[in-house]
């Protein structure tokens, strides 16, 4: 990968950055990425620096299935 291809990700990462203000007694924050949104940005970046890109491969790749424990007994 490229310094390119590391700052393409780092801005994906940044702009799908959401603040959430957090009500825990201590004034912080915390900040949640919205997968989908992560992906999205990413495959139309890399789409726009190479053509072939498919970004449904990518999506493929990116999906993190849901937890066994989430699973009903009929899925299982």
């Amino acid at each position: 990968m490229t310094k390119k291809d590391y700052e393409l990700i780092a801005k994906a990462i940044r702009d799908e950055t959401e603040w959430v203000r957090l009500n825990d007694g201590y004034g912080g924050g915390e900040s949640k990425i919205n997968p989908t949104d992560l992906m999205s940005t990413l495959s139309f970046n890399f789409k726009k620096d190479n053509p072939n890109f498919d970004q449904f491969k990518f999506w493929d790749a990116c999906k993190k299935p849901f937890p066994e424990e989430w699973k009903t007994e009929e899925e299982k």
